[in-house]
Order: C-alpha cells, then structure tokens, then sequence
C-alpha cells in the first residue's frame, strides 16, 4: 500500500504541463507512520523530498484517488492536509493521506499474501489538483491508469 501512494504522489507530479509545475523535482519520500482509524481506514503520513526552483509556492490542494483491482474499487485515498513547497527551496514536505479499503473481508478472505497479487490487476482513477500561489490551478486525472504501467514509468 506504501508503494501505490508513492506511485500516485510522484505520477501526479510527472503528469504535470504547466512550466511552473514541470520544474518541480521529487526526490526520496520517507513513510514515518501508519495509523489504523478503525478496520478499514489507515492514516498514512510521509515526507517526500521536493525541489522547487520556480518563483512560485506549489500546493497539493486536492488528491482523490481510488484504486481499483479487478473492475471494482479496492481502495480509496485522500488528502488530510494542503502540503505547501516555498519558491526557490530544496525542502521536506510533509503529506498526510488517508486511505480507506473498500472491502476488507474480501482481502481477508483472498488472503493476505500481497506478493502473490498482479500490479496488473489493479488501476488507478482520480484527481489531484496542485496550485501556485493559490492561484493558478492544474487538474490531473487519472481515468483508470494501470498500475503496472505506472510502476514501469518510475522506475
């Protein structure tokens, strides 16, 4: 699960047209902690590594993103916080997100092995929405990304 918030972090940044957006870096993201909100919520808080050398403060204003494993949702993500990247700065960002599994009985009774499951039966499908200066706004959509081919493009 670590590694598909990381995928949805990093391609959100990649899809990115605008000149001011296209300069941004990611470098290394760090998960300091998960947190389970109940038996199917986990509260995930990273740091991710962010170069930007535009003269414009980048925000993640929105992120919603499912996960979808076969046709049907497997999980939901959603951004807790607004993570901001000061111009001209090298710095840690801190990003809360919390997902949700739409059903987790049926991960329990499929088993837990998540080695043995096959990126490409999963999708992606969302929205993230980044800012500068609170102005101007970027939409990303994900309209049912394979996982797979997300994975190879970062890589």
């Amino acid at each position: 699960m670590k590694r598909i918030i990381l995928l949805v972090i990093i391609f959100s940044v990649f899809l990115t047209g605008c000149s001011q957006y296209s300069q941004l870096g990611i470098g290394d993201i760090h998960f300091r902690s998960l947190k389970f909100k109940g038996t199917s919520t986990i509260e995930i808080k990273c740091d991710m590594e962010v170069d930007n050398p535009s003269k414009y403060t980048i925000a993640m204003e929105k992120l919603d993103a499912a996960i979808y494993k076969e046709g049907k949702v497997f999980a939901v993500f959603e951004l807790v916080d607004t993570p901001e990247v000061p111009p001209m700065t090298e710095a840690k960002t801190d990003i809360t997100l919390q997902a949700g599994i739409a059903d987790p009985l049926a991960i329990i009774t499929t088993g837990l092995d998540f080695n043995n499951w096959n990126t490409a039966d999963f999708t992606i499908h969302g929205k993230i929405i980044l800012t500068s200066d609170g102005k101007y706004k970027k939409v990303i959509s994900l309209n049912h990304v394979p996982l797979d081919k997300v994975l190879s493009y970062i890589k």
